[in-house]
């Protein structure tokens, strides 16, 4: 079990330290200033919803702690 957990901890990181790479290949440079970006709103979507699934799992694990 640890070594699972040190190798979700390992993958999240390098996720999400090249997610501001992510929104920059996201962009073409013809539509890179375009707010309504498809591939733009995809990355930005799919970073809220890693968030929000880490604080929803944060949260799963400190009540149990209690």
């Amino acid at each position: 079990m640890l070594t699972t957990t040190r190798k979700f901890r390992i993958l999240l990181l390098t996720l999400l330290t090249s997610l501001p790479s992510a929104t920059a290949l996201a962009q073409t440079v013809q539509g890179g200033s375009d707010a309504d970006n498809p591939a733009l709103m995809v990355v930005l979507v799919t970073f809220c919803s890693l968030v929000v699934g880490l604080l929803a799992y944060t949260a799963r694990q400190m009540a149990r702690l209690q």
